[in-house]
């Protein structure tokens, strides 16, 4: 470890992470590790972003792609991030996806994202114009416009000011971070965004004092389904719907791979508990012409009910 200190130390663009980002637990284990410049992980990346033709490999000289697990929550974590000056390298030079209107999504998949919606109205009792939500990390925009268009009191946070634009133009109020606290909101919708956070705990802590008491918040991860098989494969060009994907440990971006263990933890030190809408309190959409999607809507809450996922939790506040 000596020695990846001392390179870490020459990089001004990765920073060590020297304890488990969930927990705070020092206790570790390597699962994982390569030099960022030695393949297969260098070929992915080179892949991965050669369509904005500006990642300098320069910037990963000397620097390890570790990942170690954390003995005391299972959080499966890369040591060596990027530091904020390479975060906004990566993230403004990254392509830029499609809006909305180009990606070509079926009903289904809006369908879902309005079965939610309606779900947690039912569960709170309360007309959507009288509940508060905030979509953090909204991305493109495309689940907070819904909770606009449905009449919520919705606005949401975003990093990157394109997406902040683009969603204003979609009457999505946005917020700053440093409005979170005391907002009072009784949902907040995290998808796709704590496997991205250098700092998890410190993130959610925030977001909590956005929470009223009793107030819901909703984190989805990456699959990280036989994470150690899938590292055992070593298959880094491997398909996103594939069982040797390894899109969880995505290097430099996807830097925290959660499992159940670990949320439920971090979440119970920020004055969360887990929580669930009742099967009762589930609604759905149905449409025959996609039976197949149909039946999906029909089972998918008893199965979750029945399997909890890991990668898709709600936790109230308790205090």
């Amino acid at each position: 470890m000596a020695h990846n200190g001392s390179t870490l130390a020459m990089n001004t663009f990765f920073i060590a992470r020297t304890a488990c980002p969930a927990c705070r637990s020092p206790r570790r284990e390597t699962v994982y590790a390569c030099d960022y410049l030695a393949n297969p992980v260098r070929d992915f990346l080179v892949n991965y972003y050669r369509q904005s033709g500006r990642l300098n490999l320069a910037y990963l000289e000397g620097v390890r792609y570790l990942l170690e697990e954390c003995c005391d929550c299972g959080l499966v974590y890369q040591s060596q991030v990027p530091s904020d000056s390479l975060n906004e390298i990566l993230y403004r030079e990254k392509p830029i996806p499609p809006p909305p209107e180009e990606r070509g999504h079926s009903l289904s998949y809006h369908a879902r994202n309005v079965e939610q919606l309606m779900s947690l109205a039912a569960h709170l009792s309360r007309k959507s114009s009288n509940i508060r939500i905030c979509d953090f990390g909204f991305g493109w925009a495309e689940w907070i416009s819904l909770a606009v268009a449905l009449g919520f009191q919705a606005c949401g946070c975003e990093l990157t000011e394109v997406k902040k634009e683009f969603a204003r133009s979609r009457g999505v109020q946005v917020m700053e971070w440093d409005q979170i606290p005391g907002a009072g909101f009784d949902y907040i919708h995290c998808d796709w965004v704590f496997e991205h956070l250098r700092e998890p705990r410190d993130t959610l802590e925030q977001l909590v004092r956005g929470l009223r008491v009793g107030g819901i918040i909703m984190i989805s991860v990456p699959y990280r389904h036989h994470i150690q098989r899938r590292l055992k494969a070593n298959n880094w060009s491997a398909r996103r719907d594939s069982r040797n994907c390894l899109n969880a440990v995505h290097p430099m971006e996807h830097i925290n791979c959660w499992e159940g263990r670990s949320l439920d933890r971090m979440a119970a030190a920020c004055g969360l508990c887990p929580t669930k809408i009742p099967i009762f309190r589930q609604r759905m959409i149905l449409s025959w012409d996609e039976p197949r999607e149909a039946v999906k809507s029909v089972l998918r809450p008893f199965y979750h009910n029945w399997y909890p996922r890991y990668d898709e939790r709600y936790f109230a506040r308790t205090v």
